[in-house]
Parts: C-alpha cells; structure tokens; sequence
C-alpha cells in the first residue's frame, strides 16, 4: 500500500540571476521530482532578511501534496537547488541566491533533526515568509505556537515592506 500523502507549505526565495524564471524553475522540478503543487501564492517582492544585498528578493510560498518524508523532501530540495546553481557554505551567515526553499509547516505537524526543523523556527519572526504562507494557507495552525499563521502575521515583530510583485 502507498504511503499517505503528505502536505507540505514551501518557501521559494531567490535575488540573484533571474529571479523570477528560478521561481518557475523551482516550482517546475518540484512537480516532477517531490510530488504535485496543488496551490501557490503570489510572488512578493522583500528585502534581504538578515544580510545587507542591493538585490531584493522574490518570494512565494507553494502547498506541496507528496508521499515523502520530510528528510526525503529535504534531500530532494536541496538536489533541485544545487541543479538550478544554488551554492551553499560560500559565506558564513545569510547570503543572496539564485534559489532558497525552505520547509515552513508540514500537516503532521513537528519535525526535528540535526539539518532539518519543521515548521521552520524562525518562520513567525519574518514578514517575508508568512505574507505567502497567509495566502495560501492563513488558517493552517502553527503546531508549536498553537496560533493560525494569519494571526501570527498580525503579531508579527518583522514590519519589512513585503510587497506583492508586479512581475508577469
């Protein structure tokens, strides 16, 4: 028998390159290589987060539907990031990228190992990253901080401008 499918919210971010063709990129070897997307956000325009770049970022979070656990995802992540020229370990510290994806919540709810935390620890302190995860699932329940992700947006410490791209 199958396993049962998993639903996973994904953020894809990237500022170098051509931004927005790594976002279709990205999304494109996630239907083919981890399972389907069955929704995604609109893309947002921010600002580094935790580093100083020229270069802002382009963000959307994507609702993954796929039969693999979270260090089978994240090892498939981390396989399409380095095929679309992601370099990891260049600098020590947050760096600009031609790709980032981040595992933001799982619907089994808390994950925990030496490379891999989910939902992500830090995706209630950034702006970036709850304005599309609001978007495409606003109502989801934060598994640890047992508040949806909409509420947490509107507690939100990080008051960035996130702002939704005007890219086509």
């Amino acid at each position: 028998m199958p396993a049962a499918p998993h639903t996973y919210v994904l953020l894809l971010g990237s500022n170098l390159g051509e931004p927005l063709k790594m976002l279709e990129r990205a999304c494109s070897g996630i239907n083919r290589s981890m399972g389907h997307i069955s929704s995604s956000s609109s893309i947002y325009t921010s600002r580094p987060w935790g580093f100083h770049s020229e270069d802002l970022f382009l963000n959307q979070a994507v609702v993954l539907e796929c039969n693999l656990a979270p260090q089978q995802l994240l090892s498939a992540i981390h396989t399409l990031e380095n095929d679309l020229g992601r370099v990891r370990g260049a600098s020590p510290g947050y760096s600009s990228r031609t790709i980032d994806i981040d595992i933001l919540h799982w619907s089994e709810g808390v994950f925990h190992s030496d490379d891999l935390v989910i939902p992500h620890p830090l995706v209630h302190k950034r702006r970036f990253a709850l304005t599309p995860l609001n978007e495409v699932g606003g109502e989801l329940v934060h598994p640890v901080l047992k508040k949806p992700y909409s509420a947490l947006l509107d507690e939100c410490d990080d008051h960035s401008p996130v702002t939704q791209s005007s890219a086509p």
